[in-house]
């Protein structure tokens, strides 16, 4: 019933998100409710995952909150559910927004006036005077030669200023040339070196990758760097 339900969903904030290796993985809206379960209302979802009771959710709310789903979103689903319910481009998911596209049954189209995107050139200066190769170390937490989704986005207070969720998001993905969800040391210093993102920093932006390829990214990339 639905006081079962809503003790599981509570059960689930409070335990946090999915022990299993992510996987990759989109969202709608008509698969966020399912993923719910029966008995949520929007209302109730919206109130228990917005903790800090301010009327919105900010992405690591939401990402706190993934493991109350079932199964329990995995960061790639969360990050296309936040890009979706943000339509307009705030960095915050309002109550208005979330209840609106809830009721729609689809996430709403983007806002006419979306917020101004971080240049690779300007996320360039926010790594300071650290050398590329430094900072790509600092980044990789786990030392597996990637900076993966969620090294990154965890990292953003370290520039500065820090980065918000959604840039993070955003150059995250501008620096993943081959869509593997993670970014490597070539991926990174090349960027650096060329001021430019291999794709367009935007979650429903078509790839722009077809002058990115292996020989190309290989001329961007500093003397002496391993491609």
């Amino acid at each position: 019933d639905a006081a079962v339900c809503a003790d599981e969903f509570f059960g689930g904030l409070r335990s946090g998100h999915n022990s299993k290796e992510d996987m990759d993985g989109s969202m709608t809206v008509g698969l966020f409710k399912e993923r719910m379960g029966s008995g949520i209302s929007p209302q109730f979802a919206f109130a228990s995952l917005d903790k800090a009771a301010d009327g919105c959710i900010d992405f690591q709310e939401l990402l706190d909150g993934r493991g109350a789903f079932r199964p329990p979103l995995t960061s790639e689903e969360v990050r296309s559910a936040f890009v979706g319910f943000d339509s307009d481009g705030s960095n915050l998911i309002e109550s208005a927004e979330f209840l609106r596209a809830m009721s729609a049954g689809h996430f709403l189209p983007p806002s006419d006036h979306p917020t101004e995107q971080l240049t690779a050139s300007e996320f360039k200066q926010r790594l300071g005077s650290a050398p590329p190769r430094a900072a790509f170390l600092a980044l990789d937490r786990d030392a597996n030669g990637y900076v993966g989704f969620m090294e990154f986005v965890g990292s953003r207070k370290a520039f500065m200023p820090p980065l918000s969720d959604l840039d993070a998001q955003r150059v995250f993905e501008g620096m993943d040339a081959d869509r593997d969800r993670r970014v490597s040391l070539p991926e990174f210093e090349a960027v650096l070196a060329t001021e430019r993102f291999f794709q367009r920093p935007s979650a429903n932006a078509p790839a722009d990758t077809t002058s990115w390829t292996p020989e190309a990214m290989s001329r961007a990339l500093p003397p002496g760097t391993p491609a």
